[in-house]
């Protein structure tokens, strides 16, 4: 079970970046699934209950976890130009028919709940 588990969060997981809310609950039923059949557990278990079994989080805090991360390596780097893009994020685009997710909108709002 625990090979399983790594190739799951090895090839499976990285994925995930940059998904719209729509594909981030679609992920979230896929891992629930994929977890169930690596542990080859019942229907009746709860998903919750998987997910800390195996010590794994959900889709949108792993994301978030992923963009603290990053938020946190670009801050503390050694070129200053690496530095300063948290700080200065590229102007907001108004004009986008689909509410579609970027790097830089969690960027911005990182920097807006910090």
């Amino acid at each position: 079970m625990d090979t399983k588990r790594l190739l799951f969060l090895s090839l499976i997981r990285p994925i995930w970046a940059h998904a719209a809310d729509s594909y981030i609950r679609r992920t979230q039923v896929t891992q629930n699934r994929v977890l169930r059949m690596i542990a080859n557990a019942p229907w009746y278990v709860r998903n919750s209950v998987l997910l800390s079994d195996m010590d794994i989080p959900y889709v949108t805090d792993a994301i978030k976890e992923l963009y603290e991360s990053m938020n946190r390596s670009m801050t503390g780097h050694a070129n200053p130009l690496i530095t300063a893009i948290p700080e200065n994020p590229p102007p907001p685009r108004n004009s986008r028919r689909l509410k579609r997710k970027y790097p830089q909108d969690s960027i911005v709002e990182l920097n807006h709940s910090s």
